[in-house]
């Protein structure tokens, strides 16, 4: 698997979300991409396996999921799995 650089991760993720995300989440998405990318076994198929171990490893502050959940979800309908 090739070594991605932090500026390139940086771009994917800001291209996704059409530039227009917050700082704090593009810190916390990039977290778990990096996570991601760092554990993933060389030629593993399951990429979701990959980034939900990742995310269970990297959502561990309450801070971060807020952040999550803040950019998918209404105060109203707040629910961390559905934002996940």
């Amino acid at each position: 698997m090739a070594d991605f650089s932090t500026s390139e991760i940086r771009n994917a993720i800001g291209k996704h979300f059409d530039y227009s995300l917050d700082f704090e989440f593009q810190d916390v998405v990039e977290n778990i991409v990096s996570r991601t990318l760092d554990n993933r076994e060389e030629g593993e198929e399951d990429l979701n396996e990959a980034m939900m171990s990742a995310i269970d490893a990297g959502l561990i502050y309450t801070k971060d999921q807020w952040t999550v959940v803040e950019r998918y979800c209404t105060p109203q309908e707040a629910n961390f799995m559905e934002a996940i």
